[in-house]
C-alpha cells in the first residue's frame, strides 16, 4: 500500500508539517472545500483541498484543529478508494491522442508517467490495473472517462467488468 512519503515524492511539494506521519499507508483519498468534512470521513484519509476557503493563518489552523477534534487519525480509516482518469479503446493512435491531448494538459505530468499509470487503452490494461488496486487492498475505485463518458462506461461494463470480475473470482458492482 502507498504510504504519504511515496505519494508526495513525484510531487513538487515541500512538508511543513507532519513529517511523523511520512510512512502512514493511504488507503483512501477524499477532496473536499468544506470548512468541516469530518462528517464525510472515517479518519486517515488522504485529504485533498485547494485550500481557497482557508484564507488566514486562523482559518487554516481552526480547519485542522476540526480535523483533530473528530479523531481523524491516519490509523482510524476502513476504507480504501482509487480515482483513475480512464479511457477504453483498442486503438493505440486514440489512445496516445487522448492522452496528449485531455490528459497532459490537465495534470501538467510527463506524457510516459501518465502512460505508465493509468487505464487509457484496451480493455485488458484497464482491467489489469483494477486488480492490481484490488489485491493491493483497494475497496472502491471512481473511474473518470476523460472522453465520450456515456459509450465509456458502457465499455468499462460490458469490456473490462468481466476480465477483472474473472481475474477476482467475483462479480463487481
Amino acid at each position: 500500500m502507498l504510504t504519504v512519503r511515496e505519494v508526495l515524492g513525484d510531487l513538487d511539494v515541500r512538508l511543513l508539517a507532519g513529517e511523523e506521519n511520512l510512512d502512514v499507508p493511504v488507503r483512501w483519498v477524499h477532496i473536499s472545500e468544506l470548512a468541516d468534512p469530518t462528517p464525510w470521513l472515517s479518519g486517515g484519509e488522504l485529504l485533498l483541498t485547494t485550500g481557497m476557503a482557508l484564507d488566514s493563518p486562523t482559518a487554516q489552523r481552526d480547519f485542522i484543529a476540526t480535523l483533530a477534534d473528530h479523531g481523524k487519525a491516519p490509523d482510524t480509516f476502513p476504507n480504501a478508494l482509487a480515482t483513475m482518469w480512464c479511457y477504453i479503446t483498442d486503438d493505440r493512435d486514440e489512445a496516445d491522442r487522448i492522452l496528449k491531448e485531455r490528459v497532459v494538459p490537465t495534470v501538467h505530468r510527463p506524457e510516459d508517467m501518465l502512460r505508465d499509470r493509468l487505464p487509457i487503452g484496451p480493455p485488458d490494461l484497464f482491467a489489469e490495473k483494477l486488480t492490481a488496486f484490488a489485491k493491493a487492498g483497494v475497496q472502491r475505485v471512481f473511474i473518470w472517462p476523460v472522453a465520450n463518458e456515456l459509450h465509456q462506461l458502457e465499455r468499462f461494463w460490458n469490456d473490462v467488468r468481466p476480465l477483472v470480475a474473472g481475474e477476482l473470482g467475483g462479480d463487481l458492482v
